[in-house]
């Protein structure tokens, strides 16, 4: 994915206890607009990433076993969206075998935060609860408004 016109592009990584990365990508526009526009090119992105990866498993030799889901939506004092793609990782694109990437896109002001960790089957962790991701999203807005 690209992010066109960023002025300045900030990334964060972290690791779990169980080793299992996660980055935050933290990027200023010029102006407002500009991060509007990069934030809907990353949720337009994100509506066909089902596909684009179904197509990279086939590519492979992979499972055609990739899905895409929706899991929350903020608009109060920032933008946000959450997804979530499950699906036998392509080892180059991502790590290889079953996993489960939860992405995280907030826009606040002329700043867009992009988040992402994985969770890996061979990592057997308890399963990532869906129900926070509108705190995360609202925890990001909060850091990009601060």
């Amino acid at each position: 994915m690209s992010v066109p016109g960023a002025l300045v592009w900030q990334q964060q990584g972290f690791i779990s206890a169980r080793q299992t990365p996660a980055v935050q990508d933290t990027l200023s526009f010029p102006d407002e607009a500009s991060a509007r526009a990069a934030y809907r090119g990353v949720v337009d992105a994100m509506k066909g990433c089902a596909v684009k990866s179904r197509a990279l498993q086939k590519q492979y030799g992979l499972l055609q076993d990739a899905e895409v889901r929706r899991t929350a939506d903020i608009s109060d004092t920032a933008n946000g969206s959450a997804w979530m793609r499950s699906w036998n990782g392509v080892q180059g694109f991502s790590a290889p075998g079953d996993q489960t990437n939860h992405v995280y896109a907030v826009r606040h002001g002329r700043v867009l935060a992009l988040l992402h960790f994985d969770e890996w089957a061979a990592k057997a962790a308890p399963s990532y609860d869906l129900r926070g991701d509108a705190a995360v999203l609202r925890t990001l807005g909060a850091q990009l408004a601060g």
